[in-house]
């Protein structure tokens, strides 16, 4: 499900399913996705929420996660818990960009945290 407000306020929903069987072995996950953007011509700002129950790693789940330019992420979902990830990129002026992103993740009462920061010059 996408909402847009107006250009520079956007919703995301998602509900991913998954079942995997093997021979007499079956087992099912999910992962639901809320995504909100706020986008300006000055700066980005982005918020993800995925809470996650994988119960087999033969059935676990890749998603798309915000980063940075020119980055792909899809990590992977597997067990019982929850991701959130913050992205912020600001471009004050034209050629000269700074992004700052947080991610943390709790599963199964392990807790991990990511932080990264890019900064863009274009000549």
């Amino acid at each position: 499900m996408n909402y847009k407000i107006d250009e520079r306020f956007r919703w995301q929903s998602r509900l991913v399913l998954g079942y995997c069987r093997s021979g007499h072995n079956s087992s099912s996950g999910y992962a639901a996705v809320q995504q909100l953007t706020f986008n300006t011509d000055h700066y980005r700002f982005t918020a993800q929420v995925v809470l996650f129950h994988v119960k087999d790693w033969a059935n676990r789940i890749y998603l798309y996660e915000p980063g940075f330019y020119y980055s792909f992420n899809f990590p992977v979902y597997y067990g019982t818990g929850h991701k959130t990830t913050i992205l912020f990129d600001l471009k004050p002026a034209k050629g000269f960009g700074v992004a700052v992103k947080l991610s943390g993740t709790g599963n199964k009462g392990k807790q991990s945290w990511e932080s990264g920061i890019q900064i863009r010059i274009k000549l």
